[in-house]
């Protein structure tokens, strides 16, 4: 873990779970420091109690996850206020598989425009969305093939309320007819985005896989 990575703390009671998004500020060789964490729930930052026990889950820069459990030693303040944790040895930090983490199944709103003018533009929404790339239903009006170089916009809301709108230079890989959907699907590579766009995207996918996760627990 380093300094400036995203943070989910989740702390349980009985069958409550109450989850905080932060990000760490200071790291030592025991211990680290995080800003004072946010209510994914409520949007409240609060500080929390010294000595309560934390499953912490953290996105590296890298785009990989890990968990490990802590407790909350006390808070600190050198002109920011902030949350100091007890951080263990690297043994107790249990990596997620980045494939379980690759591809989310979730509805997001996106644009698709042809920068030849091979159709015209239209709105849809994912099957599915990774860091690489999306899965989209197409109209059936809208004619579309493999290799088609297009641009597609994609609206990312995060638990924070903070709301983004990023485009991706794309390309279509395939298209797809499957017997439940009325419309065709298309999988969709991003082939060039910026390392602030492609952070974005590894964030909210890592936000919604961990709430469709927790469903099912």
């Amino acid at each position: 873990m380093k300094i400036g990575n995203v943070v989910v703390l989740k702390i349980r009671n009985g069958t409550e779970v109450e989850e905080y998004k932060s990000k760490v500020l200071e790291m030592e060789k025991d211990s680290f420091c995080i800003d004072i964490p946010q209510n994914i729930r409520t949007l409240k930052s609060n500080t929390l109690p010294k000595g309560v026990t934390i499953e912490l889950t953290y996105l590296t820069i890298e785009g990989n996850v890990f968990e490990f459990n802590t407790k909350v030693i006390g808070k600190r303040n050198t002109g920011i206020h902030m949350l100091e944790l007890y951080y263990p040895s690297k043994e107790n930090h249990k990596k997620i598989q980045r494939r379980q983490f690759v591809r989310v199944n979730v509805p997001v709103d996106i644009a698709i425009h042809c920068p030849n003018n091979m159709f015209s533009a239209f709105v849809t929404h994912t099957e599915d969305i990774s860091a690489g790339g999306v899965a989209a239903f197409v109209p059936n009006n809208i004619e579309v093939k493999p290799e088609m170089v297009i641009d597609v916009w994609i609206a990312l809301l995060f638990n924070s309320g903070e709301f983004k709108y990023i485009k991706f230079p794309s390309k279509i890989i395939r298209v797809l007819q499957r017997e439940e959907y009325s419309q065709n699907i298309i999988t969709i590579e991003f082939t060039d985005m910026n390392k602030t766009d492609r952070q974005l995207l590894i964030r909210y996918c890592f936000e919604k896989q961990l709430q469709l996760r927790d469903k099912l627990l």
